[in-house]
């Protein structure tokens, strides 16, 4: 079998090829492994646009709020929020910046009506250098964290007085 000989142009266009490839190669793996970081995480990731409308859920956000992906997306955050803090989380998301990452805790309610505080993390997400939304990264609060955080509320009222 002989092997096929290009012309000058064709060798010229053959790289060209071979690089989009490549890269197309090497953007699809980045995405797989983008997605498998969300999907596999131990944390629960909620991905919100600017507006606290949920795009997706992780499987791990699904076992703590005992919501489907389906029964949350295209909802706002604030459907599964407490009331007094809707406002101020929506400010939270609009305000994200890369180098200023603050944990907040939130208390969600869970599908069957209880309340579930969550150690909460937000996350800018970037798309062409602009601020498309947000990735809210949570983790259940534990109960010693719970009580560390009635004191210092009972310490702050007690200095009010």
């Amino acid at each position: 079998m002989s092997r096929k000989k290009y012309s000058p142009t064709q060798k010229k266009r053959h790289p060209n090829i071979s690089r989009r490839l490549r890269n197309h190669i090497q953007d699809r793996s980045l995405t797989e492994m983008y997605a498998s970081l969300f999907e596999h995480n131990p944390d629960s990731i909620i991905s919100l646009n600017l507006e606290g409308v949920i795009l997706h859920i992780n499987p791990s956000a699904e076992r703590i709020l005992g919501y489907t992906s389906l029964e949350l997306e295209q909802k706002n955050i604030t459907s599964i929020l407490e009331a007094h803090i809707s406002e101020q989380v929506l400010q939270n998301i609009k305000n994200t910046e890369a180098d200023n990452q603050q944990e907040y805790i939130l208390s969600i309610y869970h599908k069957n009506g209880f309340l579930l505080d969550v150690v909460t993390k937000l996350v800018p997400i970037f798309v062409q250098n602009r601020l498309t939304g947000v990735y809210a990264i949570m983790k259940p609060l534990e109960k010693s964290e719970r009580i560390e955080n009635m004191l210092k509320e009972s310490e702050k009222r007690l200095r009010t007085l």
